[in-house]
């Protein structure tokens, strides 16, 4: 199976971001991440969903938040975080029109315009040497260091799920740079035998510097 070279795959290569592609549904058929997870033989806790929550106020800046698969977005936790009374979930419709991309297939990596949105990374990803994110198309994965996502995206790293409440509890918000990121020095992991894959690796000197599913409340949609 070819993988096709999305606009996320072409800004990490272009940005010698070292990252594994892999093409694991040729047809683009809907999977949510726990199915997409499963097909690749990738634990839920490392596969991360794209989800797009909006603030109360018209015309205010959508939120993008990656959280890992085998956790459930808290909207409440998430509006202390970032200071609102109130955020809710996307419809599967709001979620493509704001970033020009299909519901099952949406990537931080392949936004026209990551200035409009306020970008957050669940906590989480900071012990995780790699993190499995939608390449911007559905059937494309794409595996990575967080703390690139971090540096290349301005992700913000947020107390996002339930289960992070007390690890995080009282941190405030951390950007790329302003926190310890994990073992992030390992090399993306290969693929499974028989997908496609396409690798960009760049040397040590070169890297740069610190681098699914319709809406509701469980927030298991508008994105991933």
């Amino acid at each position: 199976m070819t993988t096709r070279k999305t606009q996320a795959i072409r800004t990490l290569q272009a940005k010698r971001i070292p990252h594994t592609a892999t093409a694991y549904d040729e047809a683009g058929s809907f999977h949510s991440a726990e199915e997409a997870a499963a097909i690749l033989g990738v634990p839920l806790e490392a596969m991360y969903k794209t989800l797009v929550v909006l603030r109360e106020a018209a015309r205010s800046r959508p939120v993008i938040v990656m959280v890992p698969s085998d956790a459930q977005l808290d909207l409440k936790l998430l509006a202390q975080a970032l200071g609102e009374k109130k955020l809710r979930m996307a419809t599967q419709r709001e979620a493509e029109q704001l970033t020009g991309m299909q519901a099952g297939g949406i990537s931080v990596l392949g936004l026209k315009r990551p200035a409009a949105f306020d970008i957050l990374l669940d906590g989480r990803a900071r012990d995780l040497p790699t993190i499995h994110i939608s390449a911007g198309e559905r059937g494309i994965e794409i595996a990575l260091r967080p703390a690139d996502l971090v540096a290349l995206t301005g992700a913000k790293y947020v107390s996002a799920t339930e289960h992070m409440q007390e690890r995080f509890s009282g941190r405030p918000l951390a950007g790329a740079g302003s926190s310890p990121c994990g073992p992030t020095r390992a090399a993306p992991p290969a693929p499974p035998a028989g997908l496609a894959a396409a690798e960009t690796r760049t040397p040590p000197a070169s890297r740069p510097a610190a681098s699914r599913t319709p809406a509701s409340r469980r927030a298991r949609t508008a994105g991933r």
